[in-house]
């Protein structure tokens, strides 16, 4: 075995792909990814930020509320009546006693029927839109505030009487420390509109 005879054995083949196939005259199939320094590729989009600002599923418009209290003299209020999955018949029955009603679709000519499910009432989770009249909120707000200022009353009174609980010799029941039990507070009324 000679050289000669070595090299008659292995075809010669250049290295690469074969010319005159089939594959070598047919068009491409794709035109391959564009370079965007060129001038047929399309222009840029410029992008610009927005910070992502989260949006409730229990927002009604300020305007259908303020039309609500004047027009239909209706109070609108989000009321629980499930907690995580568990019904709470207890909390809703609280609410119908002190005037609430469900909202249903078409009430207030229909302002808020975008938040009606298919069976007409305005559930969102485990929350339920009631309204109740003007009048039963104006009592509510009014006991509200006068039970408040009781609350402050009483807690004047039993510091200035009992003193405060603390861990010292002799405690806060002391006349001594009673006598320096004293409420400074001021209130100045804010402005009835806030300014945009």
């Amino acid at each position: 075995m000679t050289d000669d005879t070595e090299e008659a054995e292995t075809p010669s083949r250049r290295p690469g792909r074969p010319r005159g196939s089939r594959n070598a005259t047919r068009q491409a199939v794709h035109r391959g990814r564009s370079d965007p320094r060129r001038s047929e590729a399309p222009p840029v989009k410029t992008i610009t930020y927005t910070p992502y600002e989260p949006k409730s599923s229990t927002a009604i418009p300020t305007d259908i509320i303020q039309e609500i209290w004047d027009y239909y003299d209706g109070h609108l209020q989000w009321c629980v009546f499930e907690a995580a999955g568990k019904p709470t018949p207890e909390w809703i029955s609280a609410r119908q006693k002190n005037g609430f009603v469900d909202c249903r679709r078409g009430d207030f000519d229909g302002k808020l029927d975008y938040l009606c499910g298919p069976d007409g009432r305005m559930v969102v989770g485990g929350l339920i839109l009631m309204c109740r009249p003007r009048q039963y909120e104006e009592q509510a707000r009014s006991y509200e505030k006068r039970k408040a200022a009781l609350n402050i009353e009483q807690m004047k009174q039993s510091h200035s009487e009992q003193g405060v609980d603390v861990s010292m010799p002799g405690g806060g029941s002391h006349p001594s420390a009673r006598a320096r039990n004293i409420h400074k507070q001021s209130y100045e009324p804010g402005p009835v509109k806030i300014p945009d």
